[in-house]
């Protein structure tokens, strides 16, 4: 067969494209930091503290940051952290805090002082977090925080040895607006209904002064439910409310479902907007409840396999990539080992201990003190994304420990065929596919 000379043409550029991107890949491999390409038996052991909740809101949640750190750890005791001259394992120290801060204090504090864990890990909560705090830094013992981002954590406080991983709350609400703004510039009206718990009344109040400040935005409607939003959405239709955008702030998954139900269902033609603040794993489970009415609905996340995190996207941002696990990689390995796709919070927990295992391969040292300047002064590109803090010689100013670098993802569900699927609409930078606008 005889090809056409444009076509030919094209086919030869596109060769050379290929060519091109296989060797920067290549060059983005070599400069890597992992940690061992081949099994090594450990020396010594270094001892980290967890915790996960029995009960309460969060329980779901902080299993899922369990199993991601537990696979973590899997790897560092294959491949070793090479530390100082010495390959180290970690024996991961786990307890049940029971959705208690009392309890997760008293944790914490028995995994420190006859346990003799290293560093600390977790909880799963603001409320737990704002506990453990004090017991690391009373302690000196580097925490990485893998559920927080309530920014009152940290504002007006020069914490020495705690870590923020989420994208902290302000980020969240600031980037969603800022989306909303490009995809419809014409949007006046806004309602939230928010779940009557601690987490959602906090994420309410900070979403409402956010989209109070903003010019041209009212609130035609907000309102808590315990149990049944979708008498707040008929009270909306009622009282010809006209949201153009409604929130959801929610933590449990049947209420969001009820609420996402009502709302596709309602005779609202003013809607164009549906978006959702709660733990990714509710929006799962309320995902299988409604089917394909959750089609148009925007999330926002931490992480999503689909998300470009990965060694040529570091180097285009100077960045150093960290770790011997990519998204695929990661992925599988959890699939494999646990039948479901991960949530944000397995890769964050994963990512908790790739944090550490950093700071001790670069400084070559498990001492705490040393261990926390390193994290504070981390700026890198993990299969999470990027990771900085304020306080840092990257970020100066600010609270130290504060998460600066991390991106905050939306993503909407989708019909493709008659299949959901999750696309990355905002950033631009991270997207996977074009918004779904208005609501179908």
């Amino acid at each position: 067969m005889v090809l056409e000379k444009e076509t030919t043409n094209k086919i030869t550029v596109t060769i050379i494209v290929i060519v091109i991107l296989a060797g920067v890949y290549a060059g983005a491999l070599l400069t890597m930091k992992k940690y061992g390409l081949s099994p090594q038996t450990p020396e010594a052991t270094i001892k980290i503290g967890c915790s996960y909740s029995s009960t309460g809101p969060f329980a779901e949640i902080s299993q899922e940051i369990m199993k991601g750190l537990e696979l973590w750890a899997e790897d560092a005791n294959t491949y070793g952290i090479d530390a100082g001259g010495k390959i180290y394992g970690v024996e991961l120290v786990c307890k049940d805090v029971k959705d208690d801060k009392v309890t997760a204090a008293t944790a914490y504090n028995s995994m420190i002082k006859t346990d003799k864990v290293t560093f600390l890990v977790g909880p799963a909560s603001n409320e737990l977090s704002d506990a453990v705090i004090d017991v690391a830094e009373a302690n000196q013992k580097p925490l990485i925080l893998t559920f927080a981002d309530d920014d009152d954590l940290f504002t007006g406080i020069n914490y020495k040895y705690t870590f923020m991983l989420m994208a902290p709350l302000s980020k969240q609400i600031q980037t969603t607006i800022q989306a909303l703004q490009q995809i419809d510039p014409n949007i006046t009206q806004i309602a939230i209904i928010y779940e009557n718990s601690t987490y959602s009344t906090t994420i309410y109040s900070k979403l409402r002064s956010q989209i109070s400040v903003l010019h041209g935005y009212s609130i035609v409607y907000e309102k808590s439910y315990t149990d049944n939003p979708s008498s707040l959405v008929n009270e909306m239709v009622q009282t010809r409310a006209n949201p153009q955008v409604v929130f959801i702030v929610a933590v449990n998954s049947d209420g969001l479902a009820k609420a996402i139900t009502s709302l596709k269902q309602a005779d609202i033609t003013t809607l164009k907007a549906i978006v959702v603040f709660a733990p990714e794993t509710s929006i799962y489970a309320a995902s299988e409840q409604v089917g394909n009415l959750m089609e148009g609905v925007i999330y926002v996340s931490q992480w999503e396999p689909v998300a470009p995190f990965n060694p040529i996207y570091a180097a285009n941002l100077g960045l150093d990539w960290y770790g011997y696990t990519t998204t695929e990689d990661f992925v599988s390995k959890y699939m494999n080992k646990y039948g479901d796709e991960p949530s944000y919070y397995a890769a964050i927990g994963y990512t908790a201990g790739l944090l550490l295992q950093a700071a001790m391969e670069e400084t070559k040292s498990v001492d705490p003190t040393v261990i926390s300047q390193a994290l504070l002064n981390m700026h890198l590109m993990t299969f999470y994304g990027p990771i900085g803090f304020q306080g840092s010689d990257w970020y100066p100013g600010g609270y130290p420990g504060f998460q600066e670098a991390h991106d905050v993802l939306l993503v909407q569900y989708q019909l493709e065929g008659n299949n959901l699927v999750k696309v990355i609409i905002w950033p631009d930078t991270y997207a996977t596919g074009q918004v779904l606008y208005p609501l179908p």
